[in-house]
């Protein structure tokens, strides 16, 4: 799915937002910005890091997800340099074996939801334990960053997996 189809996906209610089920942590933030900014669904507050780039939001899951695309929500005309420019997306089942499954993904003076496919390497939904969301650069070479949300999305519903909800529901009527 390309970006702008998921972007449209998720706005239509087609695609759910999975973070809330997630462990969220970050490297650093300011103390009057912190991380449950980026999920409190109010693109007025923000997540601000505190230090040297690389910055890294890291979402955990309690088991394994399938994961369709991320979603940044930005506003480089009131965050002017703190907005990133430069992400990485990586993915694995700990800290320990995190990979690069989007490298390099660049904003352009974003006003609003950057979204951001996620595949498997046979162009499928990405099965994980954890993503990373890693800032390596922001606009006019700004150190600290601002997002201010950011939404973590699964396959939306299909007929298959309808069937199999219905079939388990049915089973435990027996």
């Amino acid at each position: 799915m390309n970006n702008q189809l998921l972007l449209k996906n998720y706005t239509q209610g087609n695609l759910p937002d999975i973070g809330n089920d997630a462990i969220w942590s970050v490297s650093s933030c300011k103390r009057e910005f912190p991380i449950s900014n980026l999920r409190d669904n109010n693109i007025d507050t923000y997540w601000q890091s505190d230090g040297n780039q690389p910055h890294t939001i890291t979402c955990q899951f309690r088991s394994r997800q399938q994961v369709v695309g991320i979603l940044l929500y930005a506003d480089s005309k009131s965050d002017e340099s703190y907005t990133p420019s430069h992400i990485t997306i990586k993915a694995g089942n700990d800290f320990n074996d995190l990979v690069n499954v989007v490298t390099d993904f660049k904003t352009n003076d974003p006003k609003g939801w950057i979204p951001i496919s996620i595949k498997n390497s046979f162009g499928n939904p990405l099965r994980t334990w954890m993503l990373q969301i890693v800032v390596t650069q922001n606009i006019q070479s700004g150190r600290d960053s601002h997002l201010r949300m950011v939404a973590v999305l699964g396959p939306g519903e299909t007929e298959d997996s309808k069937f199999k909800r219905l079939s388990r529901n049915f089973n435990m009527l027996r």
